[in-house]
């Protein structure tokens, strides 16, 4: 719903876009997720188990996509203009497509409904998966595993303290995992506006 409601702002793909490795963490993050929930959703489907495809297909987009993806990008779609504002679009565009296929097999009708929206055809012409589509970037992912785990953690500590997220605190002071320090250092300013800190030690 969100995309067809900031995509009438006028953005449409083209080479405006930037290259993905011109994108933001988050959306390089969230493409990487793709890659790795397609080659899931394809393997399981050759060994039959349809359950476990369609469970981990519907995981990425509740999890991944919507209750972070889009709620951390929220403001990004308000404008089409900006080389930000359109890494969103192309990144949330490209995510919206893969799915309908993904999702082909077990919703054949409102997935095709998607994707003749998204790409003007047929999901049932298109290809089930990308075959250049191995750009998963596991230090990425495990990077924002780590800040999704603090975010859980500093929610909690919140809630047992009484304190509200619309309160802004003046530090949050972790320790994060193993994850790269570059990346993570990337990713604070996420956990900044997550758990609204000014500042994370």
């Amino acid at each position: 719903g969100i995309f067809a409601q900031y995509a009438n702002f006028g953005w449409s793909p083209s080479a405006d876009d930037p290259e993905v490795t011109d994108r933001p963490l988050l959306d390089r993050w969230i493409l990487s997720r793709l890659c790795a929930v397609e080659s899931v959703v394809d393997d399981e489907l050759q060994r039959f188990d349809a359950t476990a495809a369609a469970r981990a297909l519907m995981d990425f987009v509740s999890e991944d996509v919507a209750n972070w993806y889009v709620r951390l990008s929220r403001a990004r779609f308000y404008e089409v203009d900006g080389a930000d504002n359109r890494a969103a679009f192309a990144t949330l565009h490209e995510v919206l497509l893969v799915v309908s296929r993904l999702l082909a097999p077990f919703a054949p009708f409102v997935s095709d409904w998607i994707h003749r929206a998204l790409a003007g055809e047929s999901v049932h012409l298109a290809d089930f998966t990308r075959p250049d589509a191995d750009t998963r970037d596991a230090a990425l992912e495990a990077a924002m595993a780590e800040v999704r785990a603090l975010a859980n953690l500093g929610r909690a500590a919140r809630e047992e303290a009484g304190i509200k997220v619309r309160q802004p605190l003046a530090r949050l002071v972790c320790v994060a995992g193993s994850a790269e320090p570059a990346l993570l250092d990337g990713l604070v300013p996420l956990l900044v506006t997550e758990l609204n800190v000014k500042a994370v030690e």
